[in-house]
């Protein structure tokens, strides 16, 4: 991945879209670092952040299945800037029809806000093998969730990034009128002996934690716990 993103940067990967010869690297990754860490290898000025709200797990290659009614796609310039490639790209999106899409203003922000969501869901979820509405309807196991989201925001605030002051309230009061069935797609990798994303995900909350000086014990243990299966059902 690291050449392919070396060719990008020198213009040579291929099926990369360019706008007034100013090529980009969209990065709606799950990993809240990921704009980061290609802003590294690329340059900033070929990344542009972004965040897709979507349950959707992969059935087999080339088979993508929704789980949910809800699909909308956010993204920004690093800057906060408007350009011209994303205003495209918006236009793109709002003339495929499907789901919703827009610029927003502090992408960052809203990074972190479904990092708080996904991250915290991810752990919970993976480590009781339970879904959403039995991880709810314990108050034992859904203070846990809570908890963990609260340790995701602690980290965001240590960093800087400006989410909301109730960033976790508010993503366990949204947790709590989501589908009772719902899984994250981390349950459903584990399910299926997939790899998972536990170093992307919780991983990265103890990794950012421990620079930014928070505690974060709940997302700490559940890596511990989950790392094993990062490459698959250990054997």
């Amino acid at each position: 991945m690291r050449q392919a993103l070396r060719r990008r940067k020198r213009g040579k990967a291929p099926g990369t879209a360019t706008q007034g010869g100013n090529g980009g690297h969209f990065a709606p990754k799950r990993r809240v670092d990921a704009e980061e860490r290609l802003a590294r290898i690329i340059g900033p000025e070929h990344v542009a952040g972004g965040v897709a709200y979507i349950s959707a797990t992969i059935d087999e290659p080339g088979v993508i299945r929704h789980h949910a009614k809800f699909a909308r796609l956010v993204f920004a310039e690093l800057d906060a800037t408007r350009s011209a490639r994303l205003e495209a790209l918006l236009a793109a999106c709002k003339a495929a029809q499907g789901f919703v899409a827009d610029i927003v203003p502090d992408i960052e922000k809203a990074i972190w806000e479904k990092f708080v969501m996904i991250a915290s869901l991810a752990a919970v979820g993976g480590v009781t093998r339970l879904p959403l509405g039995k991880i709810m309807g314990d108050p034992d196991i859904g203070a846990l969730l809570e908890g963990a989201m609260k340790e995701v925001e602690a980290v965001a605030k240590a960093k800087g990034i400006k989410v909301s002051p109730e960033a976790a309230l508010n993503a366990f009061k949204t947790a709590q009128n989501m589908p009772k069935d719902m899984k994250p797609s981390l349950l459903f990798d584990l399910e299926k002996g997939n790899r998972i994303e536990i170093e992307g995900l919780s991983g990265a909350v103890a990794r950012l934690g421990r620079a930014a000086g928070v505690q974060t014990p709940i997302h700490q243990t559940i890596y511990a716990a989950l790392k094993a299966y990062a490459g698959g059902r250990p054997v």
